[in-house]
């Protein structure tokens, strides 16, 4: 007996361990909707996580489990004005304001990383009033002492936003908020060096472009910043050219290896808008993608169907990618004597994949060969590769169109060009240069004239 009122005493003065969960209320003076949402950022996507019953100004969002971390904003019809918070580990809080003044009567209690984020935008708004006031008056005044003073002033007063940003990292290194700011922040431009050209904060700048940013932290990823920062490194600061494309994109996934969650975003993002981009080159960087780490086993988010899907895909296009060098094949030509492609010379190859009865061939060929004759008087050779059909009535169709060039045709497909082109519709044009090296790849004819144009001149 005296074992058990002895267990019972010790259970019953045992601390109560709180539950992990979420409860965030919030209220709004003035606020008349009914309902409000939670949304969260990602990348350039607002998603909706949670909605709550407004009860005389209050709603609760509440959670048996934590929510992921990150940028969260509260939106309130009918208008949908919204306001932002963060959620770290700390996730039950309150937020009360004003519907007419959201950032200036907002009070946090029970969330420092929301105290410290409101404080800090009050401030920087305080900082801007007071830099447009002086800018106003800079405009307004010709007196060359008071431009100068105001000059400082607005000076000093940019400084003040700099300076207490870096002070609220340097405090709270690893506050939610702190962390967000060092990646909206990017690297520090030290002057060039002596002797350096122009370029050289250019390199310095992209060398060090995520030095703040932590791409393995999956709460950066519901950010409305962090996503577009590695879209502007890939798209704006790296040449777009499939080798310094494959690179950049290797390091932004080389930085996410750390955390499932962000490898599997942006190795999905990445690999997504290289499979739908119609750029030039665009398809080098998407095999890519699948070649080293779909089909290596490192996406095992992936269905074995999508991979097998996948494979294929690889299969038929690899050998025929821009950069690649276009493969040999030997075809019969008008006067049935074989012509093989690598015997012929000149700084560009037109080759041209069409069938005489296709319906957007019939409307390719006469635009090609009102174009071509032109590009053949400056050395570029056309050859035109009917792929289906008989001979005989290919032979009257060159001749009613007027189709120059080195015309030939394999309708039973007995050379293997369809393989080494993966030539499954016409019409497709590629240009090979002088190395039978893939320049363009499935350009149209309206395309063509300005793609011989520039690598004529180049």
């Amino acid at each position: 007996m005296k074992s058990i009122l002895l267990l019972l005493a010790m259970l019953a003065s045992a601390p109560v361990w709180a539950q992990p969960g979420s409860k965030i209320t919030v209220h709004v003076k003035d606020l008349t909707a009914e309902k409000v949402y939670l949304g969260f950022y990602m990348g350039d996507a607002t998603l909706m996580k949670d909605s709550a019953e407004v009860v005389r100004g209050t709603a609760t969002f509440q959670s048996d489990t934590l929510l992921p971390q990150g940028m969260y904003l509260v939106v309130m019809p009918p208008e949908m004005t919204f306001f932002d918070l963060f959620l770290d580990e700390d996730q039950v809080f309150s937020m009360e304001t004003d519907l007419n003044d959201l950032v200036g009567e907002m009070e946090v209690k029970g969330s420092k990383v929301n105290s410290v984020f409101y404080n800090d935008i009050r401030f920087l708004q305080e900082q801007q009033a007071l830099i447009s006031s002086m800018e106003e008056a800079l405009n307004s005044t010709e007196d060359e002492d008071k431009r100068s003073t105001l000059q400082t002033q607005i000076k000093t007063a940019q400084t003040a936003v700099t300076d207490h940003r870096r002070e609220l990292i340097a405090k709270e290194p690893d506050l939610l908020y702190s962390r967000f700011l060092k990646a909206v922040k990017g690297p520090d431009l030290p002057e060039t060096p002596e002797g350096e050209d122009e370029y050289w904060q250019f390199f310095y700048f992209r060398a060090h472009y995520f030095d703040e940013v932590n791409l393995s932290d999956p709460a950066m990823l519901r950010t409305p910043i962090v996503e577009s920062k590695v879209m502007d490194y890939i798209e704006k600061y790296t040449v777009q050219d499939p080798d310094s494309l494959i690179k950049a994109i290797d390091l932004v996934l080389e930085l996410a290896s750390k955390n499932e969650e962000t490898f599997q975003h942006y190795l999905s993002t990445l690999f997504n808008q290289y499979v739908e981009s119609k750029l030039m080159g665009a398809e080098p960087v998407m095999i890519h993608l699948a070649q080293t780490y779909y089909l290596t086993g490192k996406a095992p988010w992936a269905s074995e169907k999508y991979l097998d899907e996948l494979r294929t895909y690889v299969r038929d296009r690899v050998g025929t990618l821009v950069g690649d060098k276009g493969k040999d094949f030997t075809i019969l030509d008008l006067k049935d004597q074989p012509t093989r492609l690598y015997d012929i010379k000149a700084p560009l190859i037109v080759l041209y994949f069409w069938s005489y009865d296709c319906a957007t061939c019939k409307k390719v060929t006469p635009k090609l060969a009102e174009l071509m004759p032109s590009y053949l008087e400056q050395g570029v050779k056309l050859v035109s590769v009917c792929t289906n059909g008989t001979r005989e009535e290919w032979k009257g169709k060159v001749a009613e169109y007027g189709l120059p060039g080195i015309a030939l045709s394999d309708p039973s497909r007995q050379s293997g060009f369809d393989d080494a082109y993966n030539i499954i519709s016409t019409p497709i044009i590629y240009v090979l240069d002088s190395e039978f090296i893939i320049r363009y790849k499935q350009i149209s004819v309206e395309d063509l004239g300005a793609v011989l144009d520039f690598e004529l001149k180049r």
